[in-house]
């Protein structure tokens, strides 16, 4: 059964030409749309010369029911700022985004669906210097849960009819459990806490990629602030189609020159309330860096509800985490996290918007 479940994020709480014996004209068709059975590959169009421009390619893949479909890429190359490939989890463009691929990707990284089809969209503008892609797809096994086990705080509240927030063991991929704070009072409960930042008494900006990768605490854990951690939120994302990420940011503690920037009224109330709920929300395992992958804000008063405005996570969108001591932004000249202490993040080109620092 595939479940919504949600997360909650508490208070800031040269043309490249083969010239070997002839020249390589570029691959403007589309190769076929449909691929059924237990294993297969797809390829860019002309692979492994270059793929063509203003392409809108489709490859719905179906593997046997009862199974789900696993990408693993052998080569990825294409132009980052302009031409992706679009995995949905399911049989249309409207079912939930697993991932969006672009640039020169890592031999080896992967991505799956929940159910037992998977649609690729590969899109590209107008000019190219690169080759494309190679992916094998091939059929992967349904995780299995343990009898009784709960995979997320959702399962406990809509499953194991758990009303009062604390921390309960969730299991998201049925392997080893491990502790979450549940949120059971917010918009029904079922809210799985990923950050919480209550004062300035536990740093954040400065600490390196293992410790944002396995989470770190206060002395008093989940009581104080903490980060839960980018391989727990990778499992917890990763198992089912749509996640929400909910935000709160309460008290005045915006700056207020940043107020026309962020669209934040931050000049009343010394207890101000600010939310946000973004859908499709998922992070993508280490191989990749974590990146995230989210919807435009769907609802609240922190952001605009449009992918044109999205003030807080558009620019961050698609990006991989960079920590002080693993940059993996999109600035050539500096690593964002260390770039006037704006801690680790999704971060683009270092903008103004990051919650660890």
């Amino acid at each position: 059964m595939i479940k919504n479940y949600y997360l909650c994020a508490f208070w800031l709480v040269s043309a490249i030409i083969n010239y070997e014996l002839h020249h390589v004209v570029a691959q403007n068709t589309c190769p076929v749309s449909s691929y059924n059975g237990s294993s297969g590959v797809i390829l860019s169009p002309g692979y492994p010369n270059l793929y063509g421009d203003n392409l809108n390619c489709y490859y719905l893949i179906t593997v046997p029911k009862g199974l789900r479909v696993q990408l693993t890429i052998n080569a990825f190359k294409t132009e980052a700022c302009c031409d992706y490939l679009w995995l949905h989890d399911g049989a249309a463009k409207t079912t939930p985004l697993i991932v969006r691929w672009a640039g020169h990707l890592q031999q080896g990284m992967n991505a799956h669906s929940t159910g037992n089809q998977l649609l690729a969209h590969f899109q590209t503008d107008g000019s190219n210097d690169d080759t494309g892609f190679n992916i094998t797809f091939s059929a992967l096994s349904l995780p299995t849960e343990r009898p009784g086990q709960m995979t997320d705080c959702y399962d406990w509240r809509y499953l194991g009819r758990a009303t009062k927030s604390g921390i309960y063991q969730v299991s998201p991929d049925g392997q080893q459990p491990f502790s979450v704070y549940c949120d059971m009072d917010t918009e029904g409960g079922g809210w799985t806490v990923i950050q919480k930042r209550l004062d300035g008494q536990v740093r954040f900006w400065d600490r390196p990629w293992a410790d944002y990768k396995n989470g770190f605490f206060s002395q008093s854990q989940f009581n104080g602030s903490f980060w839960l951690g980018l391989e727990k939120m990778h499992l917890l994302t990763w198992k089912d189609g749509n996640v929400v990420l909910r935000m709160h940011v309460m008290n005045d503690r915006c700056n207020k020159s940043v107020d026309a920037q962020f669209g934040i009224d931050c000049s009343y109330l010394p207890n101000g309330f600010w939310f946000g709920e973004w859908a499709e929300f998922r992070i993508t395992d280490e191989l990749d860096n974590y990146r995230m992958n989210v919807l435009p804000a769907s609802s609240g008063n922190i952001s605009a509800h449009n992918a044109n405005d999205d003030r807080l996570f558009g620019d961050n969108n698609g990006m991989a985490f960079t920590t002080v001591d693993r940059d993996n932004d999109m600035d050539d000249r500096s690593n964002c996290a260390q770039n006037d202490q704006m801690g680790a993040w999704w971060h683009n080109r270092c903008t103004g918007f990051a919650l660890n620092g």
